[in-house]
């Protein structure tokens, strides 16, 4: 059975590792939200943020190096946002001298950017070779706004034939789907 754990979660190391990487990255997400928010150009607030996925679960198995991040914005996020988001986060991460070689890339198509750093470890049984291991953690923008309007798309969807939605009418009860 031990052995077994082993063969299926991470080694310490490369947890801790990981984990790390994904508190500094919260932690920068913070000062860049501060500074964002004194900048007269930047009208998107950034409102929270969470942990989501396997990390956040405590699920992490052998092999799965990313963590994921959800950053809630007051508006709709644009490409803008975005940018300016991902431009402030990777300085204060450049400017933490204990976070190392990271590298922070733009991922438009899911609406965030990746924050990526590689570890180096030496093997206990193979002497003076180094595994070189790639940890990342994605970050995601989005807001309320798009779960409204998501809902506004479906109330639309579910409009009855005389052209009023279930929600406006409080004495029917919402078709069953």
């Amino acid at each position: 059975m031990i052995a077994r754990h082993k063969a299926i979660y991470p080694s310490e190391e490369a947890l801790s590792f990981l984990l790390d990487l994904t508190e500094r990255t919260q932690a920068a997400l913070e000062r860049a939200s501060i500074a964002l928010d004194g900048l007269v150009d930047f009208d998107n607030r950034l409102v929270g943020g969470s942990m989501v996925g396997a990390v956040a679960k405590g699920l992490l198995l052998e092999g799965d190096n990313t963590a994921n991040l959800v950053v809630m914005c007051e508006q709709y996020p644009t490409v803008v946002h975005l940018r300016k988001v991902r431009e402030h986060t990777e300085r204060e991460l450049l400017g933490s001298d204990a976070v190392g070689n990271v590298a922070v890339s733009v991922l438009e198509d899911e609406a965030g950017f990746s924050v990526t750093a590689k570890k180096t470890s030496n093997e206990e049984e193979e002497e003076e070779e180094e595994k070189v291991s790639t940890h990342s953690v994605i970050v995601t923008l989005t807001s309320t706004v798009v779960r409204d309007e998501a809902r506004v798309m479906d109330s639309k969807v579910e409009q009855d034939s005389d052209g009023e939605t279930p929600e406006n009418d409080l004495l029917r009860l919402p078709k069953e789907r």
